[in-house]
């Protein structure tokens, strides 16, 4: 797995399928995971590559239908955020959402400099805006959680 982590960064070879275990077919190995096989959830896990990315993909999409469906008439979580206090008031209160809460649709309340609620109705547009910023905020070299390492490439702080 480190060889196969060591070549996704800076490719030893220009052969696209050369992680590709030719005798093992995918279409088995997904079988088997949708089993829950204990096989199966090991290879997925620890050394995905033996499954080809189209195959990965439709699984994930498939993974994630199923649990869009097991929340159906889940109930909604509003939050509130002051914008001048956006990365800490949505980490407080995300982060004592369970699990299923944090998969359900979320809504956000803004509260504006005055200290007043800001019109609007969060169809996930509003939601969308404090991901938009909640990240730029916490990306931001200022606030020294993550730092530009060669090629462009955000790397985690000491301080994260």
């Amino acid at each position: 797995m480190l060889l196969y982590n060591r070549d996704c960064r800076r490719s030893f070879t220009k052969d696209a399928k050369f992680w590709l275990a030719p005798d093992v077919k995918s279409s088995t190995i997904m079988n088997e995971f949708e089993k829950k096989t204990e096989r199966a959830q090991f290879l997925i896990s620890k050394m995905s590559h033996l499954v080809v990315l189209h195959d990965r993909i439709l699984l994930f999409r498939k993974y994630v239908g199923a649990e869009k469906e097991s929340l159906d008439g889940a109930p909604n979580t509003m939050i509130t955020v002051e914008r001048t206090r956006l990365v800490e008031d949505g980490y407080r209160q995300l982060s004592m959402l369970s699990s299923n809460a944090l998969k359900a649709t979320i809504r956000v309340k803004f509260i504006n400099q005055q200290g007043l609620d800001e019109a609007g109705i969060d169809q996930d547009g509003v939601f969308k805006e404090f991901l938009e910023l909640t990240l730029k905020r916490v990306f931001h070299p200022d606030l020294n959680l993550f730092k530009v390492g060669s090629f462009a490439c955000l790397l985690k702080t000491s301080y994260a």
